[in-house]
């Protein structure tokens, strides 16, 4: 099996670089984000969440989790995706959406962007999602966005 922090975070390393010079790893940047995701580890725990990617597009942070297995994408039953331990640490998809959830419940922000990413520089596949708190909620929703959509083809053309 291929080292996830080698060639997987290489991989996604070099897609962030092309849309943003000031990202993060395992950690944040942004002092509200931080705070949003100190109760947020995927562990089960009380601990920090450390996503493996994070930036800001615009005004809205985008959280990228990362796996090298195809088979690590996403975890659903009953085709809604699983924000419970151990998948939020085994899944690519459920872990990226798990953080953006805690960054819009929990901080200034009430739109994020969640990436899950699995596969390698032959191949990369990404899965988008939309996570945002509708006014007088305190859950947030979360819209599957196409894999085709505007973020990904402008990763596309970046390189």
């Amino acid at each position: 099996m291929v080292n996830e922090a080698t060639a997987t975070d290489q991989t996604v390393r070099k897609l962030v670089e092309a849309v943003s010079t000031n990202y993060s790893e395992q950690q944040s940047f942004n002092s509200d984000i931080s705070l949003a995701l100190s109760h947020a580890s995927k562990q089960g725990g009380r601990g920090v969440g450390k996503p493996d990617f994070f930036f800001m597009s615009g005004n809205y942070p985008v959280i990228i989790e990362d796996k090298p297995a195809y088979d690590r994408a996403v975890y659903e039953e009953n085709d809604e995706v699983v924000l419970k331990f151990p998948y939020i640490k085994t899944y690519a998809e459920n872990g990226a959406i798990w953080y953006a959830k805690h960054i819009v419940e929990k901080s200034i922000y009430r739109e994020c962007f969640a990436i899950g990413a699995t596969g390698d520089a032959q191949y990369l596949q990404l899965q988008p999602y939309y996570v945002h708190l509708e006014k007088g909620n305190k859950i947030a929703t979360v819209k599957k966005a196409k894999p085709n959509s505007r973020f990904i083809r402008f990763h596309q053309r970046s390189h």
